[in-house]
């Protein structure tokens, strides 16, 4: 599914490993290094979302806002929220926002367990190399999907299964389990952009409409 074509390093297998989250600044230096441009293409994922500039987008697991911050800079007129479980983390993005003066940009924090920090409907809901670390994640996304606007979209990136790098093969997922499980928890897929990213699966989809 996924090779290298030899333009480009690739990504370090410590993006998935276990962060000590107590150190934000040393996780920014990994998952924002430069060299991760050459792979994860940020410009063309996002130009692939064809977002207007008063969109509304959030992103769960944020980490240090490697999307957030590139999107908040393209929608203006938006709202870009980050969630992430950790606590450093979330106040990680916030100063970062805060020092880049960018007052669209709101980063929560979410427990599984606990209410969605949600009341926005979004044009976007993006989840990239997260999806295999969350638990129960048909209940989880059942829950996100009544936050998507008619016509938004869900957009799952996550390492294939072939990558040279990446987690455990035990924690990899095909991208026939996740569409299953987004079925179950109410999507359907709507495209499947494989092309796009050299060692990532790119999968999106929109809530099943209910009378």
């Amino acid at each position: 599914m996924k090779h290298s074509n030899g333009n480009h390093t690739p990504p370090s297998s410590h993006h998935h490993a276990h962060h000590d989250f107590d150190d934000p600044n040393a996780i920014a230096q990994r998952l924002d290094a430069p060299e991760r441009d050459l792979w994860q293409k940020p410009e063309d994922v996002i130009a692939s979302f064809q977002l207007s500039d008063d969109a509304t987008v959030a992103e769960i697991g944020a980490g240090t806002g490697y999307f957030v911050i590139r999107l908040a800079r393209q929608l203006t007129n938006g709202t870009v929220i980050g969630l992430d479980a950790q606590p450093q983390m979330v106040a990680y993005l916030r100063q970062r926002a805060d020092d880049l003066g960018m007052s669209n940009v709101d980063a929560r924090l979410v427990r599984q367990a606990e209410a969605l920090p949600l009341t926005e409907k979004l044009d976007l809901l993006l989840c990239v190399d997260t999806y295999h670390h969350i638990a129960d994640r048909v209940s989880l996304f059942s829950r996100y999907a009544k936050h998507l606007k008619r016509g938004g979209t869900l957009v799952v990136i996550d390492r294939a299964i072939d990558a040279p790098e990446g987690p455990p093969a035990e924690l990899r997922l095909s991208t026939e389990s996740v569409q299953d499980e987004l079925s179950q928890a109410g999507f359907t897929l709507v495209a499947d952009m494989d092309f796009l990213l050299p060692y990532q699966y790119y999968l999106a989809f929109s809530p099943i409409a209910t009378s």
